[in-house]
């Protein structure tokens, strides 16, 4: 991890070994190993957008969110690291399918996630993304079934609510498939 924090700008993605994930809207993520230990790096492909989440990232707690390791700019494109959690919940679900005494619950996601979308709205915040892939999940202890949660991707986050994507609607509908 040291090498990546001391490195030049443009030089720190040259360190990295990483491997492809998915693309969304605003860029790739692919999982890399830094130090023996595996990290998210999300590529966004527009300086706005990079420039749009890391503004949103100062404003919400850090409990809120993948913890955010380092971030930097180079060759027009942004670059953020992240903790890496065990997957979305659109994983977790279709993880649990063979095994359903592990299948998450409700109650447990709206335990974690309700208090995340409520301390956003007192901060004047709505994610205007919510779905499957924008909740993350992390196993606990060792119980089966044991996770936590947390929102991710605030690209789209904003101080004006998207009508079509009002967060306590979309929650709902996700808590509603379970």
């Amino acid at each position: 991890m040291r090498v990546l924090l001391d490195a030049k700008p443009c030089d720190k993605k040259k360190t990295l070994t990483c491997q492809y994930l998915t693309a969304g809207a605003e860029g790739d993520i692919d999982i890399c190993d830094i130090g023996g230990g595996k990290f998210i790096l999300k590529t966004f492909k527009e300086l706005e957008f990079y420039k749009n989440e890391w503004e949103i990232i100062q404003k919400i707690p850090s409990t809120i969110g993948a913890k955010l390791i380092t971030h930097w700019k180079c060759d027009g494109k942004g670059y953020m690291i992240f903790e890496k959690w065990d997957g979305s919940l659109n994983d977790l679900f279709v993880e649990t399918l063979a095994t359903p005494n592990l299948k998450p619950t409700k109650e447990g996601i709206k335990n974690y996630i309700q208090p995340q979308l409520d301390t956003l709205r007192k901060k004047g915040l709505y994610h205007n993304d919510l779905h499957w892939g924008n909740i993350l999940y992390r196993r606990i202890g060792n119980e089966d079934g044991n996770y936590e949660y947390t929102l991710t991707d605030f690209g789209q986050t904003s101080e004006t609510q998207k009508p079509h994507k009002k967060d306590h609607v979309m929650f709902n509908k996700i808590l509603d498939q379970i």
